[in-house]
């Protein structure tokens, strides 16, 4: 009746859906109202949606993708803790069970996401041995297998600062060369970092 309405307020559209018990749809219309850039809409509105969003997948079949959707709904959260600060504990709790999920249901492209938050955070908290395991020494080799030149040099980037920060300089060393060695201003965009001479 109002489609104007469902792009300017999914959100009512959301509670529409869960009232119709239409609940795989509006799981995504919910978290397409928090994912919004953060101006049009206060950092607690967007939290509020997603945690919805996770409540209701409770009461969804699995045969209705709740494993996936309980995987992009963990990781829209941990980008919007993040706007608290990269060491929110928030931070940690959404990309670890994003991490999990992306394990058990082997989504590489998520996977290198959830991985990624969970260097930021580690790495605010000064954390660096936690990520410096296999885990985090495995994030260049899925961003290779992705194909993804611009994946391949953060994934690098941020491992070789890791390494630097935990006194491995040699093997910092390599990894930050091979990120240098893929960058390219014309398609990665800006500088990683801007150093004075």
């Amino acid at each position: 009746m109002f489609p104007g309405d469902q792009r300017a307020q999914p959100e009512l559209l959301a509670h529409h859906y869960t009232a119709a018990g239409r609940i795989g749809e509006a799981i995504p219309t919910g978290r397409k109202r928090a994912e919004e850039p953060s101006s049009a809409r206060p950092t607690q509105k967007a939290i509020s949606h997603l945690t919805r969003g996770l409540e209701l997948l409770k009461v969804l079949p699995d045969t209705e993708g709740a494993p996936s959707k309980e995987l992009t709904l963990h990781l829209a959260l941990g980008a919007t803790y993040s706007t608290k600060g990269y060491g929110a504990p928030e931070v940690e709790k959404a990309y670890a069970r994003a991490f999990e999920l992306c394990r058990q249901s082997r989504e590489t492209p998520y996977l290198l996401q959830a991985q990624q938050g969970l260097a930021a955070f580690y790495s605010m908290r000064g954390q660096f041995q936690i990520w410096a395991s296999p885990v985090g020494r495995a994030v260049p080799f899925l961003a290779q297998q992705m194909g993804d030149p611009s994946r391949l040099l953060q994934a690098q980037w941020t491992l070789g600062q890791t390494l630097f920060h935990i006194g491995e300089f040699l093997s910092a060393r390599e990894h930050v060369e091979h990120a240098l060695a893929l960058y390219d201003p014309a398609h990665t965009g800006p500088a990683l970092y801007k150093t004075s001479e």
